[in-house]
């Protein structure tokens, strides 16, 4: 998962769609060997009149996870596109200039209105600044996985053995 995310990390304002196809591929692998055995040990940590309960706290944290998954890199990425965006917004009423310089929608919307060789420049500097901030974001999320990694590594031990019902030693 980290190296998928390292992967998106490399790609730049000008790079063509191969390193989003190898990334997604990665991640996408990286998840479904994560998912499985994450959900496993959890469930086998529990007796099973508690594996409901145990796969519900499991899915909830996937999402609180999630949750704050985005709202991190997605502050990450906003600051750095602000801080990115705004030298080519100097000049501007300030209030265009902090509207387009919170969000890449308001940016695009400011570069449409203008014309000629400053669309044009308006247009690269807002591609330069959200591939800056999604190259960041990238970042923080590859170490994220890899801290991840580390923790769960040092931490896993190995799971008693369950015996379920039915599961007995013939009679001899």
């Amino acid at each position: 998962l980290g190296a998928g995310m390292a992967v998106f990390a490399a790609i730049g304002h000008e790079q063509g769609e191969t390193l989003v196809l190898i990334g997604t591929i990665i991640v996408g692998v990286g998840l479904g060997i994560a998912f499985v055995p994450a959900t496993a040990t959890v469930l086998d940590a529990l007796p099973l009149e508690k594996a409901g309960d145990g796969s519900s706290v499991n899915q909830i944290m996937r999402q609180v996870g999630a949750a704050f998954g985005v709202a991190i890199l997605g502050s990450v990425f906003a600051a750095v596109f602000g801080s990115k965006i705004a030298p080519a917004l100097v000049g501007v009423a300030p209030a265009t200039a902090d509207e387009a310089s919170a969000s890449v929608g308001a940016a695009e919307n400011f570069a449409r209105s203008l014309t000629g060789d400053a669309a044009a420049a308006m247009q690269l500097a807002i591609r330069k600044a959200f591939a800056d901030g999604a190259q960041l974001a990238f970042i923080v999320a590859a170490a994220i996985c890899t801290l991840g990694m580390i923790i769960i590594l040092y931490s896993l031990r190995e799971a008693p053995e369950r015996n379920l019902p039915g599961d007995h030693e013939p009679d001899l």
